[in-house]
């Protein structure tokens, strides 16, 4: 068996690249790789079937430490100073279990992943409060949101639209980060924020005067408790865009 903190990190490794496919970014030909290459190392991770192929370090394994890799050599995880991968064979049910659960986004609600370049990771606890903060401040503006000059884009989506603004109004939200890592929470400004409707997402964006820090919010799958609310909240927002978009087509015929 690995060590207890190096597993937990792992599974979340597992989780924060699957919930970063939903942000809009990924291109369905990779999002259905990583989907059909995953389940079956989640399965192993649970049943304890990895090895660790490295030295365990001395102190905690954040979960923040560690992403999920897709190359020719297979699907491992690596964190600092070791690889995992795994070993022997999990049922084919633990597989089939694990696929249907990663493609539900149950376990997305909440979730903020961070990406850094091309490596997707479990956010650390300083860019989870960013991202929180910025979901706060943006259900505050939600009500001045202007749909008219938000969905001036060439192939507006009014589903994925209305579900991104009603899981902000509910709180079924996740997010991806983009930042400095480097950078401290406590020296953000705040007022230099602005958020906008895109095809796929709700972009919300903050500037400090060294770099900036950006997330991606999406609907995940609302938890049962939610799912009246976001129900609400979705059937509202669509009808909105739907209402903004068709006053901007009979603007441009000139009707």
């Amino acid at each position: 068996m690995i060590r207890e903190d190096v597993a937990r990190a792992a599974r979340a490794a597992v989780w924060a690249r699957v919930i970063g496919l939903w942000d809009g970014t990924w291109p369905r030909k990779q999002r259905e790789e990583v989907l059909r290459e995953t389940p079956a190392f989640l399965a192993h991770l649970r049943a304890g079937a990895v090895e660790v192929q490295g030295d365990l370090p001395g102190g905690e394994v954040h979960p923040w430490d560690c992403a999920l890799n897709i190359d020719r050599s297979g699907v491992y995880i690596r964190c600092p100073g070791l690889i995992l991968r795994t070993r022997g064979e999990v049922p084919r049910t633990a597989v089939e279990a694990a696929l249907v659960e990663l493609r539900s986004r149950a376990r997305a609600a909440g979730a903020v992943v961070w990406r850094d370049k091309f490596v997707t990771r479990p956010a650390p606890p300083d860019l989870v409060g960013i991202a929180r903060d910025m979901v706060r401040a943006v259900r505050a503006k939600l009500g001045d949101l202007d749909l008219a000059a938000a969905l001036r884009t060439k192939e507006p989506a009014s589903a994925s639209a209305a579900a991104a603004l009603a899981a902000l109004e509910a709180g079924n939200w996740a997010a991806t980060v983009r930042c400095r890592p480097t950078s401290k929470r406590d020296r953000l400004r705040r007022g230099d924020m602005e958020f906008g409707v895109n095809r796929n997402t709700v972009g919300v964006l903050i500037h400090d005067r060294n770099r900036e820090v950006s997330a991606r919010i999406f609907a995940a799958r609302a938890p049962r408790s939610m799912r009246p609310a976001f129900a609400a909240a979705y059937m509202k927002w669509y009808k909105r865009i739907a209402a903004a978009a068709l006053e901007a087509a009979l603007e441009v015929s000139g009707a």
